[in-house]
C-alpha cells in the first residue's frame, strides 16, 4: 500500500490514531511515526491530550482525540466485559469521520481504535491496523491461555483447562457489538469473531518480531513490523545508575495495565529477590501495594496520567527505604 503524494505541499500525510487507553496503544504508533522521512511524509499524531507530555520530541503535530479513560478500561478488562459499548464506538465513528474530513490524510495508521475499521472504509481511506500478534486469527496459541478475568478466577488453575470451552463464547459475545456497528454503516463485519475486529485493517500490522507467535496461513496483508522500540521522555530517578554498574538483575514488568497484585506472587518463586528490578505503573498502584517484599527496588514511573500525591509520594518512601543497606 504505497500511498500517493498529497496535493498540499507534496508531501504524504500519515495520520497516526492512537486510542488513549494503554501506554502500548500509544507508544506503538509513536515508535512508527519516528520513521518517518519528513522530507517526504507529514506526520499528525491523534491522541488525547492527556497523552502529549508522552510524546515530547515526536515530529508530528499532536491533534486531541477523545477516547476512553484507562480506568474505565482496565475495569472493563478485569471484569471480562466487552471494551466498548455501542453509544461509544458510534461516539467515535462520529469523531473518527471528523478528524478524517479535516486532515485529509493519505493512510491512517491505528492502534486499538477498532473503530477506523468503519470511518476509514466510509471515506475511503488507505487504514493500516496496529495490532498484536496474538490477537491474530492466524495465530497458533497452545494451550489456549486464560485470561485473568473475574469470571474465572474462581476456578483457580481449572480456568486453563477451561479456556479452550469458555473463551470461544465470551469472544463471540464481545465481537456482536463490533458487528452491530459494521452493519449500522452497511458494511461487511469482519469475519473471525472478536480477533477479526482487533486486527481489521487493509493492511494489518503486528507488532512483534517474526516468528514470535506462529501465523498458520495469515493473507499477505497481515506482516509481522517487529517490536517497536519506544520510550516515554521520563526522567530515570539517579539511583537507576547502580543497575547499570552491577550485572546480574533480573527486570520484572507488568504492564501499564497489569495487576500489581500479582508481583508479590511472581517474586514468591526466585530465591534472588534483592537482585530484582520491577517497573510497575503508578497510575495502579496504592499506598502499600508491594508489601514487605525487601530487596526490590521499583522504578516508579508515570505512565498515561500523573499519579495521586499520595501514592506517588508513598512509592518513593517506599523505594528510598530499599536503598538503605540492611
Amino acid at each position: 500500500m504505497e500511498p500517493s503524494p498529497s496535493a498540499s505541499g507534496g508531501r504524504r500525510r500519515i495520520l497516526f490514531v492512537a486510542e488513549a487507553a494503554s501506554l502500548a496503544h500509544v507508544g506503538r504508533p509513536a515508535a512508527l511515526a519516528r520513521t518517518l522521512d519528513p522530507a517526504r511524509d507529514e506526520a499528525v499524531f491523534a491522541v488525547h491530550r492527556r497523552c502529549w507530555p508522552l510524546l515530547d520530541g515526536l515530529r508530528a503535530r499532536l491533534v486531541h482525540l477523545d477516547s476512553a479513560e484507562p480506568a474505565a478500561f482496565a475495569r472493563a478488562l478485569a471484569a471480562g466485559r466487552p471494551v466498548f459499548e455501542a453509544a461509544t464506538l458510534d461516539r467515535y465513528v462520529a469523531d473518527d469521520l471528523a478528524l478524517l474530513a479535516a486532515e485529509r490524510p493519505d493512510v491512517v495508521v491505528g492502534d486499538f481504535r477498532l473503530s477506523l475499521a468503519v470511518s476509514a472504509r466510509l471515506l475511503r481511506v488507505p487504514y493500516l491496523a496496529l495490532a498484536s500478534a496474538y490477537w491474530s486469527p492466524w495465530a497458533r496459541l497452545h494451550p489456549c491461555p486464560a485470561p485473568v478475568v473475574a469470571p474465572l478466577r474462581p476456578f483457580g488453575r481449572l480456568a486453563t483447562l477451561l479456556a479452550p470451552f469458555a473463551m470461544p463464547l465470551g469472544m463471540a459475545a464481545h465481537a456482536r457489538v463490533f458487528a452491530a456497528l459494521a452493519r449500522r454503516h452497511r458494511l461487511r463485519p469482519a469475519a473471525h469473531g472478536l480477533r477479526g475486529a482487533y486486527t481489521d485493517g487493509d493492511l494489518t500490522g503486528y507488532c512483534d518480531p517474526p516468528g514470535w507467535i506462529a501465523l498458520t496461513g495469515a493473507p499477505g496483508s497481515h506482516r509481522c513490523l517487529g517490536a517497536p522500540l519506544w520510550e516515554p521522555p521520563v526522567a530515570a530517578p539517579g539511583w537507576l545508575a547502580e543497575f547499570t554498574r552491577t550485572p546480574g538483575w533480573i527486570y520484572v514488568t507488568l504492564g501499564s495495565t497489569g495487576d500489581p497484585a500479582l508481583l508479590p506472587a511472581v517474586l514468591a518463586v526466585t530465591e534472588v529477590r534483592n537482585r530484582i528490578l520491577a517497573l510497575v505503573a503508578t497510575e495502579a498502584l496504592q499506598p502499600g501495594a508491594l508489601g514487605e517484599l525487601s530487596g526490590i527496588r521499583a522504578f516508579i514511573r508515570t505512565e498515561i496520567r500523573q499519579a495521586s500525591t499520595e501514592v506517588a509520594a508513598e512509592l518513593r518512601r517506599e523505594a528510598e527505604r530499599e536503598r538503605q543497606p540492611t
